[in-house]
């Protein structure tokens, strides 16, 4: 799956995380380690070659943690895709079934740490790119609330819905892996009022009186499964036999949630190849390296992925059509589906 992975032994570390761990890191961070010669792709032929000069805040963040870093697993080319088959380095294979997709966009990831190459990964999500593949592959993708995690130091597509989480084969892995990422690092704009807890705590603990709400709009939409419909039933009966509270609730904008991405479509095409990578107006720490780098795609349009050629073609109509205002009502929309969740 493109990542070279190495499982090791050791301890643990003294703020939780276990030294020796086997981590990998998808191929939307910047970088593994200064210095550390780890190329970063993001799925394309078009940046081949390219090694980032910093590191992410939360590769720094592992490291002192104690992790080992095992590489960089492929991802979807661009990150534009919930397949696992635009990777410019080759399809990424179920792991339980070859042939099969292993979900995207980041799906080398999952496949890694579903085949036990890895303990850990990292992935990215806008619109599923952590937890499609987690799903995809049986193990736990986590979408940490906006802000949780910072995103410096990694390719964004659009800072209002840019993710970055952990995967794992267990609750109790995710949460370890949360407490070492998660809090503001004073460079990220997307962080505001960042309470960071010590998740690992909750472990074991009962849980009556847990509030758990099941959304109703999940179990409707096209393209549903009914196999799955009731796996997430039974989940849902399991935790009220163990004490919590769980109620059927309707969030009418969850049915549309998925379109946002598209109406957020010209920032990502904005960010990703109008501006060689990382959009204008905010205060983040930006490599100018990689500007430069990126910049060849110019010369190379031939080597972009369908997928992107895509977002560029809807971007370009949306603007001809009604400028910027489908933009912004997608904005608005995104700030009043996250407050309908709260």
């Amino acid at each position: 799956w493109g990542g070279g992975a190495a499982r090791t032994q050791g301890g643990r570390g003294n703020n939780g995380c276990r030294v020796g761990e086997s981590i990998l890191v998808t191929g939307m961070s910047q970088n593994l380690s200064r210095g550390s010669d780890t190329p970063l792709s993001a799925g394309t032929s078009i940046l081949d070659g390219y090694v980032p000069q910093m590191d992410a805040t939360i590769v720094t963040r592992m490291l002192n943690a104690g992790a080992v870093i095992a590489g960089k697993a492929a991802c979807e080319a661009y990150c534009i895709s919930g397949g696992s088959n635009t990777s410019w380095t080759g399809p990424i294979h179920n792991p339980h079934r070859r042939g099969y997709s292993a979900g995207g966009s980041s799906s080398g990831s999952a496949a890694l740490v579903a085949s036990g190459e890895v303990d850990m990964a990292i992935g990215c999500d806008q619109g599923g790119s952590v937890r499609m593949p987690a799903a995809a592959c049986g193990i736990v993708g986590m979408k940490p609330t906006f802000g949780l995690v910072p995103y410096t130091g990694i390719l964004g597509m659009e800072p209002n819905i840019d993710h970055t989480g952990p995967t794992t084969t267990t609750v109790a892995d995710n949460a370890l892996l949360l407490e070492v990422l998660a809090g503001a690092d004073g460079l990220d704009t997307r962080q505001h009022s960042i309470t960071v807890e010590r998740y690992t705590e909750a472990l074991g603990k009962d849980i009556n009186g847990l509030r758990i709400g099941v959304v109703e709009e999940g179990f409707t939409h096209p393209g549903g499964d009914a196999v799955v419909n009731a796996k997430v039933r039974a989940a849902a009966e399991r935790f009220r036999e163990l004490g919590a509270e769980v109620a059927d609730i309707s969030i009418a904008a969850h049915s549309s949630a998925g379109a946002l991405t598209f109406l957020l479509v010209q920032s990502m095409v904005e960010t990703t190849f109008s501006t060689d990578g990382y959009g204008t107006g905010r205060r983040d720490l930006m490599a100018p390296d990689f500007l430069a780098t990126h910049r060849r795609w110019r010369d190379r349009a031939d080597e972009l992925p369908v997928t992107a050629v895509l977002l560029m073609l809807l971007a370009k109509h949306m603007q001809n059509q009604v400028g910027y205002s489908l933009y912004a009502k997608g904005v608005n929309a995104v700030t009043g589906l996250r407050a309908a969740y709260d």
